[in-house]
């Protein structure tokens, strides 16, 4: 069984970790959780009251639980989703930081990382005017997003 607090935890450390998220948003989401809670846990004050976000990170990576990653992603594509529609130009940044996940063989599914590390060069070269064109990279980078930005439950 999957701890939402965890899940949570774990997609705003993450958010903060790929600058889609700013440590102000990560302590209201914080302070709302603890402005709930009787007792909150110590790792939530220290969310509350970070002063870096490599603190929020740090305080963020020592929660106990069992991680819903498939909940992860599809917040994580839900944001560069949203980033893309609002910002396309900000097209070459999403498809680095999903070029870095695959190197790292952090995905969403095995066998994903040469996917996620084919947006980046393909935008910028169709960018620059030498190969490919850049709408065409930008649907593709969009459809990945969109296929991944939704949790599928099974027999649920």
């Amino acid at each position: 069984m999957h701890d939402d607090l965890k899940t949570a935890a774990e997609i705003w450390r993450r958010r903060l970790a790929w600058r889609l998220a700013t440590l102000r948003d990560v302590e209201r989401w914080a302070d709302e959780h603890i402005a709930h809670l009787d007792e909150p846990p110590y790792w939530l004050i220290a969310v509350s009251m970070a002063q870096r976000v490599e603190d929020a990170i740090s305080a963020l990576q020592d929660v106990e639980g069992d991680v819903d990653m498939a909940e992860v992603w599809a917040a994580l594509m839900r944001d560069w989703l949203a980033m893309l529609e609002s910002h396309p130009e900000r097209d070459s940044d999403i498809a680095r930081a999903l070029y870095y996940m695959g190197i790292d063989g952090d995905v969403p599914a095995p066998g994903l990382d040469g996917e996620m590390m084919s947006f980046w060069d393909a935008i910028d070269l169709a960018r620059d005017g030498i190969h490919g064109v850049r709408e065409e990279e930008r649907a593709r980078l969009k459809s990945f997003l969109e296929r991944w930005s939704v949790v599928e439950r099974f027999g649920l």
